[in-house]
């Protein structure tokens, strides 16, 4: 199992619209890449956060859908529209694989 997480810092003033965009990214996601996904914000230390957790069977599945997210204009479209909501070069990206 590969749980993929990625974490945004959300710009100042921005949290209601980024929620709600984080939110339709993640149906998209879901629907168009077939990897169901949560979207979480911390209970405590920094609260303008906002994560994405997305799990996959394994790396052969994980490159899949990175080949599919790459090749996907309405995705890059997506997040380039999104781009106020978010502070820039404020993104964590982590791969984890289950032991």
């Amino acid at each position: 199992m590969i749980t993929v997480l990625r974490t945004r810092t959300i710009a100042p003033g921005k949290v209601t619209d980024a929620v709600a965009w984080a939110h339709e990214m993640a149906a998209y996601f879901e629907k168009k890449f077939g990897c169901p996904n949560r979207v979480s914000m911390p209970v405590g230390g920094h609260p303008h956060r906002i994560r994405w957790t997305v799990e996959v069977a394994g790396f052969a599945e994980l490159g899949e859908m990175l080949k599919k997210m790459q090749g996907d204009a309405h995705y890059a479209q997506m997040v380039a529209q999104a781009s106020e909501l978010f502070m820039a070069g404020a993104v964590d990206d982590e791969i984890w694989q289950a032991v």
